[in-house]
């Protein structure tokens, strides 16, 4: 396995735990008995981690690509 596919990977389980921690908090917040302001904060949470998740899964997809894109124009010859 190459080493931005270990990397790949590394980035999909640490987006898959975040994005499957927020769902849980968000499933929390909006089944809790009662409408408080703590089942709100915590439906919150859960939707800002789940966004937050997003984002790291993008950036890590695009610097694995990025890399990959630099180590394919180094190979490569220029005239």
């Amino acid at each position: 396995m190459g080493e931005n596919a270990k990397k790949m990977k590394t980035v999909r389980r640490v987006a898959t735990l975040g994005i499957s921690l927020g769902v849980i908090l968000m499933f929390v917040g909006f089944f809790v008995s009662g409408f408080t302001t703590f089942t709100t904060f915590v439906s919150l949470l859960g939707g800002g981690v789940i966004l937050a998740s997003m984002v790291f899964f993008g950036f890590g997809l695009f610097l694995c690509l990025i890399e990959e894109l630099a180590e394919g124009n180094k190979s490569e010859p220029t005239v």
